[in-house]
């Protein structure tokens, strides 16, 4: 017998007896298997004695024997100094220790004792132990269920030297219930969808505990089904074939069948995707739509109801009558009325609906006789009723004009110097009526703007609202100090052209009013109109056969440029305008360029190629007149105002086709005259020149 034990493991001889040992601790170690985990149990040699002497292990297990004391101990299995061949250490000094594992050992208790000192009674046991053996039987690994199902779970559990007092069960960590006589079993109900990992933990009379192998089980929610065609409220003609298709989601059990149904009568099955189902259906009316989804175990689910018509088609007009209903243009003082009348149809009706002044439709109660309450905003009102058929035929609406008199009070004030009349300011006024009023500036100072309103003039018209604030604005008159004559050009700046260039004049009042002429592609154009305060004005010119023109002023009320400059545009060309203010007086403030000055026009790449013979006459208030002789004997003339930078515009229509257009310069002193003046002619010969004083 080898006395020697190593600390993994312990061996003994092989002897006849120790032969069939060996077989049935073979055989019982692999009935162990599912056995708790292996522990370790520690003995201290204190005092002579082995602390705890007698101790009781689970097979497997080690124990670890320490020296506490300064004489030297070992420890050997048997009794009265008998070794009994299953473990012995040598001898050991303080610190020292021996560990045996217990394997391969038959269950039993086991006496050691420490050679040196078993006079001293320094003795103890070892009892080994086994924990019971657990399976669980139901249900297999892998099995399905249904969500809600009762799900019964099964073990056997077994313990060989006891018996077993209990078997928990258990999801993950979760505690699903204790069984205490076999057969070991507990139910679970009401499952929620997902994954769950069974296990079942046996525990004998000793307190050992065993734990099964884990069981996975999957618990299937039903499957989603959706009624993807038709559509809901979907109309459909009497005859014709609808497509019904319906989608599955989940089922991963698999999916066993898909049932349509009309108002819960079965119309299809079809087990295989994509489900679909062509329906005929031989009745006019309202129907309800539902699929049905069923998995492999028997879960169903039923989608929304689908709601669609089937109807004879035709186009003949519903009709609707109001019989009870204030009398049209009826002014009330209580706001909630009372609607109601008949409607039919050749074939039936849908519903009746109606509308207050522009909002969305809203049912009526009933169809053939119909009723409706509403509530009517302040002011007028217009309240339409109309009929729709099966077919969706509206019937032309009724209509009733109500007025819900309601009288608030209007604010009113001024920003500025300036008044408004009639005084109505805190005045109750009735909503929804129509008033007037007039803002007058106080001396020195114009009428701007309303605010609160839409942009008017100074006489505005309002419809009267709830919580109405108007304002009106006043500023600083800025025209004097810019009235007068203007005079300027339009002129096409990406190509110089007689249809897109001609002569503006205006003559703008002390208020911003003005008149004037635009000449423009031989055509006269008068204008008239007030400036607004920012100095812009707009308008349209109509021309006969041909697009209206865009025309935008800009009078200058800040820079001190004495200018008016704008735009004129049709569909294919914009043209700039520009117009200066005629700043001279006879008497005050002479032009310095006043007189009578002579000269010749000459091409501008040939200064020796005279084409015209020209004059010009300033007076000392501003005003010019050029005439002039062209070589081939066509005489011309032209008036207009001198700017105050000396720039003069040239316009000479020489025919509908045919002009000289540009600005000459008569800057002092001395008088000189200089500029460009484009000469140019439209049509099948256009061409362009420049000429050049």
């Amino acid at each position: 017998m080898n006395s020697k034990l190593k600390t993994s493991n312990i061996k003994y001889p092989l002897t006849g007896r120790s032969i069939g040992r060996w077989m049935y601790v073979l055989c019982f170690s692999l009935f162990l298997f599912s056995c708790a985990e292996a522990a370790t149990q520690v003995v201290e040699m204190r005092g002579l004695k082995f602390q705890p002497a007698d101790i009781v292990i689970n097979y497997g297990d080690t124990v670890v024997w320490t020296n506490a004391d300064f004489q030297q101990h070992n420890t050997v299995s048997g009794t009265n100094l008998v070794r009994s061949g299953y473990w012995a250490s040598p001898l050991f000094g303080h610190g020292g220790t021996f560990a045996a594992t217990f394997t391969n050992i038959p269950l039993g208790g086991y006496g050691y004792y420490c050679e040196p000192h078993l006079t001293f009674g320094m003795k103890g046991t070892v009892t080994v132990v086994a924990p019971p053996t657990i399976t669980i039987d139901s249900p297999r690994n892998g099995a399905e269920f249904p969500v809600g199902a009762n799900v019964s779970l099964l073990a056997t559990a077994t313990d060989s030297d006891g018996i077993v007092t209990q078997v928990e069960f258990f999801a993950g960590t979760n505690s699903l219930g204790i069984s205490t006589n076999a057969p070991f079993s507990v139910v679970i109900s009401n499952i929620a969808s997902g994954n769950y990992t069974l296990t079942a933990r046996a525990t004998d009379n000793s307190g050992l505990m065993a734990i099964s192998l884990p069981v996975v089980i999957s618990v299937e929610a039903p499957p989603l089904v959706i009624l993807t065609s038709p559509t809901n409220t979907a109309k459909f003609p009497l005859d014709i074939q609808i497509a019904l298709t319906a989608e599955v989601f989940g089922g991963s059990a698999g999916i066993t069948a898909v049932e349509f149904f009309a108002d819960n009568v079965k119309l299809a099955e079809d087990a295989s995707a994509p489900h679909e189902f062509n329906w005929t259906p031989t009745n006019p009316r309202d129907y309800s739509l539902t699929a049905v989804a069923t998995d492999a175990l028997g879960q169903s689910a039923t989608s929304a109801p689908v709601a669609i018509r089937v109807f004879i088609p035709e186009l003949t007009r519903p009709t609707i009558t109001i019989t009870n209903a204030p009398a049209n243009f009826a002014r009330l003082t209580n706001p909630v009325v009372t609607l109601a009348g008949t409607a039919r149809d050749n074939i039936g009706l849908d519903f009746v609906e109606w509308q207050l002044n522009n909002e969305p439709f809203h049912r009526a109660v009933g169809t053939n006789r119909w009723l409706a309450q509403l509530a009517l905003p302040a002011g007028p009102n217009a309240v339409r009723v109309r009929s729709v058929d099966l077919a969706g035929n509206p019937s032309f609406p009724a209509t009733r004009f109500l007025t819900f008199v309601t009288n608030l009070p209007l604010t009113i004030r001024t920003n500025g110097q300036g008044r408004v009349t009639p005084d109505l300011n805190g005045k109750s006024l009735e909503i929804g009526k129509v008033y007037s009023l007039t803002a007058s500036p106080f001396a020195e100072n114009i009428f701007a703007s309303w605010d609160g309103a839409t942009n008017q003039g100074a006489r505005l018209n309002f419809i009267m609202q709830p919580e109405l604030v108007l304002t009106a604005n006043f500023i600083p008159n800025p025209f004097p100090r810019v009235q007068g004559a203007y005079t300027g050009l339009v002129l096409n700046t990406n190509g110089v052209a007689p249809e897109s260039s001609g002569l503006v004049t205006l003559q703008i009042g002390s208020l911003g009013a003005f008149s004037g002429r635009l000449v423009l592609g031989g055509a006269s154009f008068a204008l008239s109109g007030q400036f607004h305060p920012t100095g812009e004005w707009r308008t349209a010119l109509l021309r006969r056969g041909l697009p209206p023109l865009a025309l935008k002023l800009h009078l200058d009320l800040k820079n001190g440029t004495d200018t008016v400059s704008g735009s004129v545009m049709d569909a294919t060309w914009t043209s700039e305008l520009l117009a200066n203010r005629n700043v001279f007086n006879a008497t005050t403030n002479r032009a310095p360029a006043a007189g009578v000055k002579a000269f010749f026009l000459f091409l501008a790449n040939d200064p020796t190629n005279r084409v015209a013979t020209v004059m010009a006459t300033i007076a000392t208030g501003g005003t010019a007149t050029i005439s002039g002789v062209m070589r081939n004997g066509r005489r011309f003339t032209s008036a207009a105002t001198l700017a105050k930078n000396g720039d003069l515009p040239c316009y000479i229509p020489l025919d509908a086709r045919e002009a000289m257009i540009g600005w000459l310069d008569f800057s002092p002193p001395p008088v000189t005259v200089a500029g460009v003046i484009p000469w140019v002619r439209s049509g099948t010969n256009n061409s362009s020149v420049l000429l050049r004083p």
